[in-house]
Order: structure tokens, then C-alpha cells, then sequence
């Protein structure tokens, strides 16, 4: 998941601030925007896996 997580993470420093507040996946009926998904997957939580199990293109 490392790999995966780079690319996230790349994503989502070439992000304009404003752009961070959008909803980008929901997970089990929680919406999460790039700045929330940037914590989970920081803090290696469980939505984190579950993202990753999405195909989402960036």
C-alpha cells in the first residue's frame, strides 16, 4: 500500500487548497473530502484500506 499511498499523497500536494474541501469517495455512508482521506490514510486507519480498495483515478 505503500506505493499507493505515494500516489495519493503526490495527488493530493498538486491540489489547489480549495479543491481539498470536495467529496471524493464515500465509505460505508461517510463522505470523505481529500483532506480527510489525507488523514486516514496518514493515521493507517481502516477507511484507509477500504480506499484503497476503490479504483479511483487521479
Amino acid at each position: 500500500m505503500a506505493d499507493l499511498s505515494a500516489l495519493f499523497f503526490k495527488a493530493y500536494s498538486h491540489l489547489p487548497a480549495d479543491e481539498r474541501t470536495q467529496v471524493i469517495v464515500v465509505i460505508d455512508g461517510k463522505p470523505y473530502t481529500w483532506d480527510r482521506a489525507y488523514d486516514e490514510i496518514k493515521a493507517k486507519t481502516e477507511p484507509r484500506k477500504k480506499s484503497f480498495k476503490l479504483k479511483l483515478c487521479f
